[in-house]
């Protein structure tokens, strides 16, 4: 049985990371001008929009991908390894939710049209989630670190070596490994 204080931590590191990916969903969306000519939106009203259920779809692939870091398995993986993983964890969470959703509960929350998987996965997102990822790893490892009290996490460009493996604590930034 999952212990109360472990459910706690996934529910708030869930929560939080779904609340960072729908504001990247709002960003991205207003900079990209999509509502432009819409009811006359214009262009520098950088007006965004997203749905509420980004907040634990994003959170439940942020989680995932987080754990990632976590996993003995992973351990000595380079960062564009898990990067490549983190892509295919969150499209596989999207499609899943994208069915669920959109097809089986009709609440269309999104539909692609171009380079897509039964309208519910675009694949011309796979670079962006694929250079992501280690934002994603670098903020649940802060998270951890903040909320939780784990191993302190290394400077953000250190997550950005994508030759080198992910970085686990303050010990392994200074060896030099």
């Amino acid at each position: 049985m999952i212990s109360k204080q472990r459910l706690m931590k996934w529910f708030i590191l869930t929560f939080v990371i779904g609340l960072v990916y729908t504001n990247i969903e709002l960003l991205t969306r207003a900079v990209g001008g999509e509502l432009i000519d819409w009811n006359g939106i214009k262009s520098y009203s950088l007006v965004g929009w997203t749905s509420l259920w980004m907040i634990p779809i994003g959170g439940l692939s942020g989680y995932f991908v987080g754990m990632l870091n976590e996993i003995p398995l992973t351990r000595n993986w380079k960062v564009w390894h898990i990067s490549f993983v983190g892509m295919i964890i969150i499209f596989a969470i999207e499609f899943t939710c994208g069915i669920i959703c959109n097809k089986l509960l009709g609440m269309a929350l999104w539909n692609y049209t171009t380079a897509d998987i039964a309208g519910q996965i675009s694949l011309l997102y796979a670079i962006p989630w694929f250079l992501l990822v280690p934002f994603v790893l670098w903020l649940d490892d802060l998270l951890r670190y903040y909320m939780f009290g784990e191993q302190r996490p290394a400077p953000i460009f250190r997550y950005y070596h994508l030759l080198q493996s992910v970085p686990r604590d303050d010990e392994r930034i200074h060896s030099g490994n």
